[in-house]
Order: C-alpha cells, then structure tokens, then sequence
C-alpha cells in the first residue's frame, strides 16, 4: 500500500524531496493520496489534513526510536 501511496505521491508532487515524499507517504497512512482531501503541495504543511499538521513527520521522528 505505502509504496503504492509513494508512487502516486511522486507523480502528483514531483518537486517534493525524498525526505518531504516520505513524510507524504506516511502520512497518507491516515488521508490518503488525494491533493483535495489533505495532501499540501506546500512542503511546510504536507499533511495539514491531519491533526496539529504533522502526523507524517511524528511518525518519520518515531522510526527513529527503532533503529
């Protein structure tokens, strides 16, 4: 699913960088892919769908703890 998520995300936001796609991705988890539904073209809020704007970069933060 994630790297399905990944792929159309790349395709509709091709000036994202790696770091920002992955960000997307994670966070389409919750709201999907879809540009009207939550997914910013506006690297400063990419998941402004989600509560507090942020939950694809919290999620990227925790993996960390799992190194």
């Amino acid at each position: 699913m994630l790297a399905q998520n990944m792929e159309t995300l790349a395709s509709n936001f091709p000036n994202f960088t790696p770091n920002e796609l992955l960000q997307a991705t994670a966070a389409s988890i919750n709201i999907g892919t879809d540009k009207k539904k939550g997914i910013s073209g506006n690297p400063l809020k990419i998941d402004n769908g989600t509560a507090g704007g942020n939950y694809g970069s919290n999620i990227l933060n925790l993996m960390d703890c799992f190194n």
